[in-house]
């Protein structure tokens, strides 16, 4: 105790306390997913059994671009095996008015 005293006024101790301390390196936020990786990542929890995974990548799809019209068509029909009826009503909705002719 008498050392740490000794030592609270020298000007060690002054500079280490008034240094700044080193800041946290910024890591760069990760990349937003493309359209693509998303569509891959769907599949992928679609075929292995993991329908909700499925259907969270397919959401983020088409609210990351509403007129993705192969995205609402997967999405609606994940819903629709899934026995999700109005929720695959009103993505097979958005093909429908995105593609009247089809």
């Amino acid at each position: 105790m008498a050392v740490l005293a000794s030592l609270a006024g020298s000007p060690l101790i002054l500079a280490l306390a008034a240094a700044p301390s080193p800041s946290p390196r910024a890591t760069p936020a990760p990349a937003a997913p493309t359209l693509e990786q998303i569509a891959s990542s769907a599949e992928k929890a679609r075929e292995a059994g993991r329908t909700e995974e499925a259907i969270r990548y397919l959401r983020l799809g088409v609210a990351r671009n509403p007129s993705w019209t192969e995205g609402w068509w997967s999405l609606g029909t994940i819903l629709h095996d899934a026995r999700r009826y109005a929720e695959a009503r009103d993505s097979f909705r958005r093909v429908a008015a995105a593609q009247p002719a089809n």
